[in-house]
């Protein structure tokens, strides 16, 4: 998630960088607009509050004369009200606020090639030698998806219709991997004082 601050002091980088990644930049703009309504209604919030501990504080003191405190209580109850629909409005425009940084990507690095998908995607190296497993009556390889499917340790049906694509459930047998992996890295910390 992208800092407030960073956002309010980098407009311009922040469009440029979410448009690269295909989101409106005009994201930004409504984020910024909800931002200063939702600063101005906090001040103004706490500046009421305020008044309003001034006023109890005032009248703990008891130095009134009855139409002083009765007007005091009248203000102090009207300050009250003012508090709770500044704090309904201050809930929505965080709630609204939120939605919009929620949706904001973070910014790519600027040696970050730009491309529409994976077919564009630029390989920076390899590392070893391929294997060519179809010499010598080898078999084409499948990718781990592929063997993770037949082996029935990864649910990718599922998880889409839960999720969406790109998501996949774990079950069987990569569950019980996943959970002797997670075991093996606490005794190991445990091991070096780790307490969990």
């Amino acid at each position: 998630m992208l800092d407030v601050t960073f956002i309010r002091n980098n407009p311009d980088k922040v469009r440029e960088g979410i448009e690269k990644k295909g989101v409106d930049p005009k994201l930004v703009d409504e984020f910024l607009t909800l931002d200063e309504k939702w600063r101005g209604v906090r001040a103004s919030l706490d500046e009421t509050r305020a008044k309003q501990n001034g006023i109890t504080e005032r009248l703990s003191k008891k130095s009134f004369s009855a139409d002083e405190r009765e007007g005091a209580v009248l203000e102090a109850k009207g300050l009250k009200e003012k508090i709770s629909g500044l704090e309904d409005e201050a809930r929505c425009l965080e709630e609204e606020r939120g939605r919009i940084l929620n949706n904001l990507p973070n910014i790519p690095f600027p040696d970050v090639p730009i491309g529409r998908g994976e077919s564009e995607n630029v390989v920076v190296r390899e590392e070893g030698k391929k294997k060519n497993f179809s010499a010598k009556g080898g078999f084409e390889p499948k990718d781990y998806l592929a063997l993770a499917e037949n082996l029935g340790i990864i649910d990718v049906k599922k998880a889409a219709q839960v999720s969406g694509s790109r998501f996949g459930y774990l079950k069987g047998d990569a569950v019980l991997l996943e959970f002797a992996l997670i075991r093996l890295a606490f005794d190991t910390l445990s091991r070096e004082g780790f307490q969990p």
